[in-house]
C-alpha cells in the first residue's frame, strides 16, 4: 500500500511541489497553531475544573518536539535545511519526539533507579512522518497511527 501511495505521488504532474507545499504548511500548523491552542484549552478547562494548569509541563513537552526536513526518501537533514531540488523531487517531514497532550502530568514522589538510556521491551523510537492530512505515521506513505 506505501509503495502504491508513493507511486500515485509520483505519476501526477507537479504533484511533489503540491505535497510538499500542504506538509510545509502541516507541520507550521501543527507547531505553532493547533498544539498551542490545545495546550490553551486543556489548561483553562483544568482551571474551571479547580486544578492546577501545567503549563510548563505541556510547554515542555511542546517544545521537544522537532520537525526535521527529509528527503524523500526519508533521509533526515535539519530543521531549517531542505532538501535540494525538494519542489520537483519530494519531500518528508519527520517529528522528533512528538507531542502528545496528556489530561494530567504524573510527578515522581521518588527518584528512578532505571537507567534512562535503556528502551522498555518492545518500546519504538520517539519518532513519526507527517502526512499532508496532519496525521501520523510510522514510515512515510504509510497509514496514519493510532494516537497514544
Amino acid at each position: 500500500l506505501r509503495i502504491e501511495i508513493a507511486e500515485a505521488w509520483d505519476s501526477l504532474l507537479l504533484a511533489q511541489l503540491i505535497r510538499g507545499s500542504v506538509l510545509i504548511t502541516q507541520s507550521i500548523l501543527r507547531k505553532y497553531i493547533i498544539l498551542p491552542s490545545l495546550i490553551i484549552v486543556k489548561n483553562i478547562a483544568r482551571m474551571l475544573l479547580f486544578q492546577f494548569p501545567e503549563w510548563s509541563e505541556d510547554l515542555t513537552d511542546w517544545n521537544r518536539e522537532m520537525h526535521v526536513k527529509c528527503t524523500y526518501n526519508g533521509v533526515q537533514l535539519s530543521e531549517t535545511e531542505f532538501p535540494k531540488n525538494w519542489l520537483t523531487d519530494g519531500i518528508q517531514i519527520k517529528i522528533l519526539f512528538p507531542f502528545c497532550l496528556k489530561p494530567w502530568h504524573r510527578f515522581k514522589l521518588q527518584p528512578s533507579h532505571k537507567d534512562p538510556m535503556k528502551k522498555k521491551k518492545g518500546q519504538k523510537n520517539d519518532f513519526c512522518f507527517l502526512t499532508v492530512w496532519g496525521m501520523e505515521t510510522e514510515l512515510p506513505f504509510d497509514s496514519p497511527r493510532k494516537r497514544r
